[in-house]
Order: structure tokens, then C-alpha cells, then sequence
């Protein structure tokens, strides 16, 4: 997508908090956390930033979708938390 370069996502690999940042103007979006078997394990809106608390999650590898809310359109990000 053409905003997937004004998406921040980060650190990874993550022990607490993960930021989510978009830098770009005017949109909305949707997550979720999935883990590596297929499970939503947690899903939100933000604007402009949102940060998510990764420390309930067991160490591993998850994926992080987010989908822009006016265009439909998705990235994906694998985060390894320690």
C-alpha cells in the first residue's frame, strides 16, 4: 500500500510496549494480533499511534496486521517478543 512506508511499528523484538505510528495524515485503522497458530489475541482503532502492552504474551513470534479503515488496505509485520 502507499502508506506502508508511514507505518512504524516497533521495537522488535519487544519485552514491553510495542509502538504503532502512522506519519502520515488524516486515517483510520484497525489491528490485530495474531499468533503463529491463528489466534486473534488482541485487536484495536487508532489514528496516529497506539501502544500495545506485549508483556501478557508468552515469548514468540506473532503478526501484527493492520488494515486501513477507508481503503481496505493491509500490512503485516512479524514481532518477536522475548
Amino acid at each position: 500500500p502507499s502508506w506502508n512506508g508511514e507505518m512504524v511499528v516497533g521495537p522488535s523484538p519487544v519485552t514491553g510496549d510495542l509502538f504503532i505510528q502512522y506519519k502520515g495524515n488524516n486515517a483510520f485503522f484497525g489491528f490485530r494480533l495474531i499468533d503463529f497458530n491463528g489466534r486473534l489475541l488482541t485487536q484495536g482503532t487508532f489514528t496516529s499511534s497506539y501502544v500495545l502492552d506485549m508483556r501478557p504474551f508468552t515469548p514468540g513470534a506473532y503478526i501484527i496486521q493492520i488494515t486501513n479503515s477507508r481503503s481496505r488496505e493491509q500490512i503485516q509485520r512479524v514481532i518477536m517478543k522475548l
